[in-house]
């Protein structure tokens, strides 16, 4: 029984496995056991975790972000680092509630957690706004988590949009955009 029906195909077998060869035994003495700056190698596996291993360190995390550590390349930092520090300064990062009334009169924006220092609300229909900020402190804004209420029209859809005030950094945060 033969395998193959002509020797056609077994010759273009033969010379896909010849390429092939060719094209391993080239590529192979170009896989490096070490990380350099090199383009037309490629490191190992092996290399590049060596590299890693040696860069950070691993058993020396931060736990916070700050002006001690933020510039420092061999540390890493915990996930409760990162996950406060983007609460504090990445936009989007907090959230507000906006309840309308039984008689949908009145919307109340209340922030239990920060607290807010400034909101706006804004009528889709004709794009008036109304604005409300807390007192100041210091010359500086306040976060308050008390309730924030603007008059409202029954069958009006509006915009609320509200900032946090983070005193360290010295700026407002846009928390997130509601829609009712």
């Amino acid at each position: 029984m033969t395998l193959f029906k002509n020797d056609d195909t077994l010759e273009i077998i033969y010379k896909l496995f010849q390429a092939y060869s060719y094209f391993f035994h080239q590529n192979k003495t170009e896989i490096t056991s070490t990380v350099t700056s090199d383009t037309d190698k490629v490191p190992s596996c092996a290399a590049v975790s060596t590299a890693l291993a040696g860069k950070l360190n691993t058993s020396s995390k931060a736990s916070g972000i700050d002006d001690d550590n933020k510039n420092n390349d061999d540390i890493i930092p915990s996930v409760k680092a990162v996950a406060d520090y983007v609460n504090n300064n990445i936009s989007g990062a907090t959230d507000f509630a906006a309840v309308k009334d039984a008689n949908a009169t009145t919307v109340s924006i209340t922030n239990d957690t920060n607290g807010l220092c400034a909101v706006r609300i804004t009528k889709m229909s004709d794009g008036t706004t109304q604005y409300q900020s807390s007192s100041f402190a210091a010359g500086r804004p306040s976060n308050q988590k008390t309730a924030f209420v603007f008059n409202i029209e029954t069958s009006a859809h509006y915009m609320i949009e509200a900032w946090t005030y983070n005193s360290s950094a010295n700026k407002l945060i846009p928390t997130a955009v509601k829609f009712i």
